[in-house]
């Protein structure tokens, strides 16, 4: 038979042929329930995720083995990390305390005005916040997500940076933090969404729209380093959105698809922007080498 006077028909029934007898041949049947594009981005929950999940069904048929390539739905995804990132949001209020009654060894807290919202980012309690809303003096309660009415101390600040970290006293009470993200790893246009509200809990979806990076002249570190030499530091300074932030959503968490944390956001009158996770992990380092200072270990 030769090929080249095959017609367009022929030759497409030939290569019909040949991959039902290489599939026979392997034993393997692919099964694919992708039936549609995903849409445009926009900032409702009803995207299809790009990429997809495979898995092996055990079963065989005939001797053949069927893998199912099956769509993960992105309001699924968003879905799934809401839930697992609520129960660290938290309200930050200032502390109002009651009169003792009768047999009570102290007053009971309770919220008074609102101040800002956080979130927990440590096993050990530490909540960050919008630097700005949280004075020095301030006596605060933090409301957990079911409820709870716990106080709360200043634990440290990074003004240039605009965040805070409080230090939720909880005792005996269990708590979720988040997982913070290598901030490093956002990508422009990937899929965001922020959790935040003073009152009822709302989500808002997007994408990160721009990535701001920093140059820093820092002291140079290693052997063989001249004293006062300096190198450049380029990091991420900032993550950009097309999210329309309000000011009362300043302080909320901005996480990925994974549910993992890339940011807090902060919201200024003309401008919102989320400050990278990474700024964060860096303020709590820094606050974990002050207690090793002042406890001398």
């Amino acid at each position: 038979m030769e090929l080249e006077k095959l017609t367009k028909t022929q030759i497409i029934l030939l290569t019909l042929f040949v991959s039902f007898i290489t599939s026979i041949a392997t034993g393997i049947t692919t099964v694919t329930l992708m039936d549609q594009a995903p849409p445009g981005v926009t900032n409702t929950i009803s995207k299809v995720v790009q990429t997809t999940i495979e898995r092996v069904v055990p079963e065989k048929t005939q001797g053949a083995t069927v893998v199912k390539t099956v769509v993960v739905k992105e309001e699924d995804l968003i879905a799934n990390a809401v839930e697992n990132n609520k129960q660290s949001h938290v309200y930050l209020s200032l502390a109002v305390a009651e009169e003792k009654k009768e047999g009570e060894q102290e007053g009971v807290l309770k919220e008074g005005a609102f101040v800002a919202e956080g979130f927990i980012v440590s096993e050990d309690g530490l909540i960050v916040a919008d630097n700005t809303l949280v004075a020095d003096k301030e006596s605060l309660v933090a409301t957990l997500s079911d409820g709870t009415i716990l106080p709360v101390h200043l634990a440290i600040r990074d003004e240039a940076k605009g965040i805070v970290l409080l230090t939720l006293l909880r005792g005996e009470k269990e708590i979720t933090h988040v997982n913070l993200a290598n901030s490093d790893k956002v990508k422009l246009g990937e899929v965001v969404v922020t959790l935040g509200g003073t009152d009822n809990l709302r989500i808002l979806t997007g994408i990160i729209s721009r990535l701001d990076m920093k140059t820093d002249i820092i002291p140079k570190l290693g052997d063989n380093v001249t004293e006062g030499e300096t190198e450049e530091l380029t990091y991420l300074s900032a993550i950009n959105t097309n999210i329309a932030l309000a000011s009362k959503d300043s302080g909320s968490m901005l996480f990925d698809t994974d549910g993992k944390v890339v940011g807090m956001n902060i919201v200024r009158e003309d401008f919102s922007f989320a400050v990278p996770a990474n700024m964060i992990k860096a303020l709590i380092m820094t606050l974990a080498e002050q207690s090793k200072n002042d406890t001398g270990e």
